[in-house]
This record gives structure tokens, C-alpha cells and sequence, in this order.
């Protein structure tokens, strides 16, 4: 099945053209079932995708964030320009779920979020680390009293968007490279990588009760890491 929009018109003008947020679903053979654009007619100032989970029931949870303009049919009014970051879930039918509203900080779009979702504790972990050593690493709040000295974190939040704990690194020289995955208990498993090239300056970064260790003889020392931390950590 092919889809295909009415080319957009000047900027300013609200148009579904110019939407950027979809999920599609395909059966098993690959036969087309439904089609979901989470935005309202917008202008320059589209949303972005980034990251999608899919249950094993075709549940899905999609960390977006949303342009200023209406969305989701009506149910969100985005008036802050820089935007609105939500988590949308839509059941294995297409119908809307719920959608949970949460602040992060950046929130740029070239910003790689990375999230998972426990079914059976009905929570979220999302992390992220930042790409420019200036820029201020927050979720709702947490990591904003660091200021820019933290380069990455890991957050656990309730079916509502509530942090339930928040850990972060100690300094901005650690930059993360991983993923996280969940095994069958529910344990967490952070990967990322340790460079630390001010090493002189800040002293031994550490994260989440892990110190890194260093050779003193590296000019550059980095290497990476993986981190197992229980979901109910504080």
C-alpha cells in the first residue's frame, strides 16, 4: 500500500503535509493494517520520533516530542516553541492508550534517547548522554542542580511519568555509546563508554556507585562499560 500526501504549501500555514511523527502497522506477510500520525496540522515546526517499543501483545510505547500546534485528535496544546517530549501509547488496534508529558532537557531531535519499558512493573527507563559538553542533561527536574558537570544518566519513571530514582555521572567527561536492555527478572543492564580526557582537572568519575578506574600512563583513558543495577535502586 502506498501513501502518498499533498505536497505543503508556504510556511506558516498548518497542513497535515507537513507531518513527521507516524506508526505504522503490517501484519506477519507484510499486509498493511493501520496507519497513526500522533500530530495535528502543523507548520515549519513538525515533531520528531525517538525511540519505539513494541510489546509482545502490539502495544507501543513511542518517545516523541511534539511542535508547537494541537495534537494527538485535540487532546494536547503545545504552546512552548521549543516543544513538548511525550511518551504515546497506542494498543495493538491503533487505538490511543494514554500519553505521558514529560520535560527533557535538551530534547533535540538529534539527541539518540534511549528507553525501555517493563511490562510487568509498568515502568519506563530512559537515558541519554549529551553530545555537546555545554548543553544541560535534565528530566523533569533531575540532573539540573549538576548544571553541565553530568555527561549522562539513567531514570526510572512510573506509568504516569513520575522519576521513581534518577542516577548520573559526576563530571561530563563520560560519554555513553550503549543501550539499555531488561533481562527476565526485570534487572537493568546499562552500557556506555568511560572517557575520561580531563582526568586531571576533575578527578574520577563514577556513576550509579561504580568508580571508574584509570590507567594514569593514557593520555586519552576510556574504555567502556556495563552496569547491572535492580529496578527498585534509589
Amino acid at each position: 500500500m502506498i501513501l502518498l500526501k499533498i505536497a505543503p504549501l508556504d510556511y506558516g500555514s498548518l497542513e497535515d503535509a507537513r507531518k513527521r511523527l507516524f506508526i505504522a502497522k503490517y501484519d506477519d506477510q507484510g499486509n498493511f493494517q493501520w496507519l497513526r500520525e500522533p500530530e495535528g496540522p502543523v507548520d515549519n515546526l513538525s515533531g520528531f520520533m525517538q525511540k519505539t517499543i513494541i510489546e509482545s501483545n502490539g502495544r507501543s510505547h513511542s518517545l516523541v516530542k511534539f511542535g508547537p500546534q494541537t495534537h494527538l485528535g485535540g487532546q494536547l496544546i503545545v504552546t512552548d516553541p521549543l516543544g513538548q517530549s511525550a511518551i504515546v501509547i497506542y494498543d495493538a488496534n491503533g487505538n490511543l492508550e494514554n500519553f505521558i508529558l514529560l520535560d527533557l532537557e535538551p530534547g533535540f531531535d538529534w539527541y539518540d534517547y534511549q528507553m525501555v519499558y517493563d511490562p510487568n512493573l509498568d515502568q519506563y527507563y530512559i537515558a541519554d548522554t549529551k553530545r555537546v559538553g555545554s548543553d544541560f542533561l535534565s528530566l523533569d527536574g533531575f540532573g539540573v542542580a549538576n548544571g553541565n558537570e553530568n555527561a549522562l544518566y539513567l531514570a526510572a519513571l512510573d506509568n504516569q511519568g513520575q522519576v521513581l530514582w534518577y542516577h548520573e555521572s559526576e563530571n561530563n567527561s563520560t560519554w555513553t555509546l550503549g543501550d539499555i536492555i531488561l533481562d527476565d527478572n526485570g534487572d537493568i543492564y546499562f552500557t556506555g563508554e568511560y572517557n575520561h580526557n580531563n582526568h586531571n582537572n576533575n578527578g574520577l568519575d563514577s556513576f550509579a556507585g561504580l568508580t571508574f578506574t584509570e590507567d594514569p600512563n593514557q593520555n586519552d583513558p576510556r574504555g567502556p562499560f556495563l552496569v547491572k543495577l535492580d529496578p527498585s535502586v534509589i
